[in-house]
């Protein structure tokens, strides 16, 4: 079953099949394309909504996991929210997006996976 969240966007009311970052969020009313974008220097979890220009931020601490903060991207770019919460944040934990092309993301991913590999040795 779908619904129309505040949004104005379609939201499944599953997680299933999105990247979350492993939080239950099917309580949550979040648009259905909101996938993680990272993990803050506070450990709060990002998700990026690139058809309604938002994101949100969850504390998933507690159970149920809830929206802390939700920001409206619309006129910036993904690159200057990263910026901005890396400012007053800190250094990102985990940070999926990749400034640049396709390309990027591919080299940034095969780099992440030979660091894990190298540090499982």
């Amino acid at each position: 079953m779908s619904t129309t969240n505040s949004t104005g966007l379609e939201s499944s009311g599953t997680t299933a099949g999105r990247d979350r970052g492993g939080i239950d969020t099917d309580h949550l009313e979040l648009p259905i394309d909101a996938q993680l974008l990272g993990v803050d220097g506070a450990g709060e979890t990002h998700l990026h909504s690139p058809r309604a220009d938002r994101v949100y931020v969850i504390d998933d601490s507690e159970t149920p996991a809830e929206v802390t903060h939700e920001a409206d991207i619309g006129t910036r770019s993904v690159f200057d929210w990263v910026e901005h919460v890396e400012s007053e944040r800190g250094e990102w934990e985990d940070l999926r997006y990749t400034r640049g092309g396709w390309a990027d993301g591919v080299v940034a991913t095969v780099i992440r996976s030979q660091q894990a590999e190298e540090a499982d040795r």
